[in-house]
């Protein structure tokens, strides 16, 4: 009984870490031309309906084809991370 609670414990603190990890990418990738809030004068503004309307897939295709973009995400991993913390920009 103590291992399960134990494994549950783990799993319930790793939750807030991806979303750290999320946040940590976006800033150190991000922020500089797209801003905190991803409203910074970038071609787009990223909590608008124009990049919140589109598919999470289109999404990380976007960021690991498009020149600018796919230099700074590493793998579609990377790319996912970054979306999954783009829609917590949504209006």
């Amino acid at each position: 009984m103590k291992k399960v609670a134990l494994i549950v414990a783990v799993c319930m603190l790793m939750v807030p870490f991806a979303a750290f990890a999320d946040e940590a990418l976006f800033t150190s990738k991000c922020v500089s031309c797209h801003g905190a809030d991803g409203k910074k004068s970038a071609k787009v503004d990223l909590s608008s309906a124009k990049v919140q309307d589109q598919s999470d897939d289109d999404l990380v295709k976007f960021l690991t084809t498009n020149g600018i973009h796919k230099s700074k995400v590493a793998d579609v991993e990377q790319a996912k991370s970054v979306v999954k913390f783009v829609r917590g920009l949504k209006k």
